[in-house]
């Protein structure tokens, strides 16, 4: 069912671990344990400290989230002045500029819908 494994041993092929399944950081689970019970799952992988999770000291979160705030800032006003100065200046509206407009929308959504989003998904703990 697996790739041959260097660790087979004599009687056949060893049970499945974590590793075969795609699953990072379980090296000590097997398929059993993940297809088992629910008290199995809660206790493969128990020797790691939850609050070790670099994202979740203090030290980590506010310069994270200063530098994800400034990112958001220049995103938006930046794109924000490129999209109003297209709008507002008839002169600027030429072809390159229709695409650098088209690209600074983009830019602007990312900014709005992404990057928040991306810092929660770092930062609030399960």
């Amino acid at each position: 069912m697996f790739p041959a494994d260097s660790n087979e041993s004599a009687s056949g092929p060893i049970a499945p671990t974590a590793a075969h399944l795609g699953i990072p950081d379980a090296p000590n689970c097997s398929a059993e344990d993940f297809a088992g019970s629910e008290a199995a799952e809660e206790s493969c992988g128990e020797d790691e400290d939850p609050g070790s999770y670099i994202f979740h000291q203090p030290e980590v979160k506010v310069p994270l989230l200063l530098l994800y705030t400034a990112v958001f800032i220049f995103a938006f006003l930046g794109n924000l002045l490129v999209v109003l100065v297209m709008v507002l200046h008839r002169r600027m509206r030429s072809h390159t500029n229709f695409f650098l407009t088209n690209l600074a929308v983009a830019d602007l959504c990312v900014a709005v819908f992404c990057i928040y989003q991306n810092f929660a998904m770092y930062v609030i703990q399960e």
